[in-house]
C-alpha cells in the first residue's frame, strides 16, 4: 500500500487568501516577549517595529512564555481578509516559511480532502504507540509493515491538559514511526486508538487530542497520514 501526498491539486503558486499557516501556530515568539530582559530591547522583533504595534503585542502577549498564548491564530492574522494585517512587518520565521514546503503542503491538503474519519492512510505515531512503549500493544500485529519516519513542520510540546502532544512549529521536525494497518481491520484499529485518545467515534477531535492528516517523510517516500496532534492545532 503506498500513499503518497496528493501533489496535484496542492500546488500553490501564491499566498492570496489562504493564511492557514497563520491559524493555529499562535504568534510567532519573536513578536512578543517571552523573556523578562527582553521586554525592553527584543533581540528578534523587526528593527524599527512601530511603537503602536509593541504596545499591541504586549497589551495582548505581555508576560507570556511561548505555549501560553492562544493556539488558535496570530495576532496579527486578520481572518476576513486571510492576511497578515502588518505584512511589512511580520518576524523573520514567517518569512522563511516555505511556499510548497511540506508544512504549507501539510495545512493545505487537510484543508482541501475534508478529512474523512475513515480513509485508509498509514498512522505516525510518536509517543507510547511505538514499539516498545507500553501503549504499542493497540498496534501490534495489526499492520504490514512500519518505517522510521519524520513529520516536519511540528514540534513535541506539553499540551495544556498536560499530556505530551504535537503542534505546528516553523522550522521544527518529530521523530516518529508510520504503520500501515492492514485494510481489513483498519477501521477497528483506528477506533481502538481513537478510544485510547479519548475521541468520541465517528470523530475527528476530542478533549485531548484531534486526528489530523499530515504528510510524513520517510527513507522510501513521502506518505499522507494520520497522527493524533494538539486539538488546538490548524
Amino acid at each position: 500500500m503506498s500513499i503518497t501526498v496528493r501533489l496535484d491539486v496542492l500546488q500553490p503558486e501564491n499566498c492570496e487568501a489562504c493564511g492557514l499557516c497563520c491559524e493555529g501556530n499562535g504568534s510567532p515568539v519573536t513578536i512578543y516577549a517571552s523573556r523578562s530582559e527582553w521586554r525592553d530591547c527584543h533581540p528578534f522583533r523587526p528593527r524599527g517595529l512601530p511603537q503602536e504595534l509593541v504596545h499591541e503585542i504586549d497589551e495582548h502577549l505581555g508576560g507570556l512564555f511561548r505555549g501560553q498564548e492562544s493556539q488558535q491564530r496570530c495576532l496579527w492574522f486578520d481572518a476576513d481578509a486571510r492576511r497578515c494585517r502588518h505584512y511589512e512587518w511580520r518576524p523573520q520565521v514567517c518569512r522563511d516559511y516555505e511556499l510548497g514546503g511540506i508544512a504549507c503542503l501539510t495545512l493545505r491538503s487537510a484543508c482541501m480532502q475534508g478529512m474523512d474519519p475513515h480513509e485508509l492512510l498509514p498512522l505516525f505515531v510518536f509517543g507510547t504507540l511505538r514499539r516498545g512503549e507500553p501503549n504499542h500493544h493497540f498496534l501490534e500485529g495489526t499492520f504490514e509493515r512500519w518505517l522510521p519516519g519524520t513529520l516536519r513542520g511540528y514540534a513535541r510540546i506539553v499540551a495544556s491538559h498536560g499530556f505530551p502532544a504535537i503542534a505546528p512549529a516553523i522550522g521544527a521536525q518529530v521523530a516518529g514511526e508510520l504503520f500501515f494497518i492492514r485494510p481489513e481491520i483498519f477501521v477497528e484499529t483506528l477506533a481502538d486508538c481513537d478510544l485510547l485518545e479519548e475521541i468520541p467515534p465517528g470523530e475527528l477531535t476530542g478533549r485531548f487530542y484531534r486526528r489530523a492528516q499530515v504528510v510524513v517523510e520517510t527513507a522510501t517516500g513521502i506518505f499522507t497520514a494520520w497522527a493524533y496532534v494538539d486539538p488546538g492545532s490548524a
